[in-house]
């Protein structure tokens, strides 16, 4: 039975393509939802790495209060590194029951080319992943 789902964010339009259909599945199941945040770490200035830190927590905030408002449990979790072993090591180590994650749907020489999170947390999960097509 799913009861934790794992939706990693970045922000983008494409990323938060996953958010409708994990709302309703959630609701669904009352499952509860975690949404993770890959920070580089890396910016320009320090004022400019904490403007970014702070900005992204107010983001996945308002993502939180969606859930929280269909009657879900719902909260935000923000890690340092490779996006696709922070999602992987995340729902291992948290004993997560999905990851929910959106694409770009790229193939071909572009994706060879930029690589896909996406793809290499499928390969790399051990516990199932629903891929939504941005």
């Amino acid at each position: 039975m799913i009861t934790k789902i794992l939706v990693p964010l970045d922000g983008s339009p494409t990323a938060e393509a996953v958010l409708e259909p994990v709302l309703s599945l959630a609701r669904q199941l009352q499952a509860e939802v975690t949404l993770l945040a890959i920070e580089s770490g890396q910016a320009a200035l320090p004022a400019t790495y904490e403007r970014q830190v702070y900005e992204e927590r107010a983001y996945l905030k308002v993502q939180v209060l969606a859930f929280e408002e269909q009657g879900l449990t719902a909260h935000y979790v923000v890690r340092t590194g490779d996006p696709a072993a922070e999602i992987v090591d995340y729902a291992t180590v948290n004993k997560m029951d999905m990851i929910a994650m959106s694409t770009h749907g790229r193939t071909g020489l572009t994706r060879a080319l930029m690589g896909s999170v996406a793809e290499t947390v499928v390969r790399q999960s051990s516990v199932p992943v629903l891929l939504v097509r941005a």
